[in-house]
């Protein structure tokens, strides 16, 4: 796990990075009121992007996702699920400040766009 915590406007974050799905699981089991937003990739090694997203919505199904990948996804696979949102790469700057915000609008948590 990797750590970076810095301020943004008047929002201290804290950003965590996983290398292994069951760390990034265990993590967020103790630690999930801390939780509001996790970032998954669509296509990675063991185990893709829904998977973890259903295996970390067992745990809190308030966390919210930001799915990001490089290939078209069928609308079916986000329609059902208002806790995901989805990015194609590549992603620039504004476009994933902006989705970030309105992912975390619901917890009242903006991010300015600076």
């Amino acid at each position: 796990m990797t750590t970076d915590s810095r301020k943004i406007g008047i929002i201290q974050t804290n950003t965590f990075t996983f290398d292994d799905v069951e760390g990034a699981i265990e993590y967020i089991s103790l630690n999930r009121s801390d939780i509001v937003l996790v970032t998954v990739d669509w296509w990675m090694p063991l185990m893709d992007g829904f998977r973890i997203i259903k295996l970390i919505s067992d745990i809190d199904s308030d966390i919210k996702f930001l799915l990001i990948s490089g290939y078209d996804l069928p609308e079916h696979l986000l329609r059902p699920n208002r806790n995901i949102s989805y990015l194609k790469k590549p992603i620039r700057i504004a476009e994933l400040i902006e989705t970030v915000n309105k992912v975390l609008d619901s917890n009242k948590i903006n991010i300015p766009n600076k």
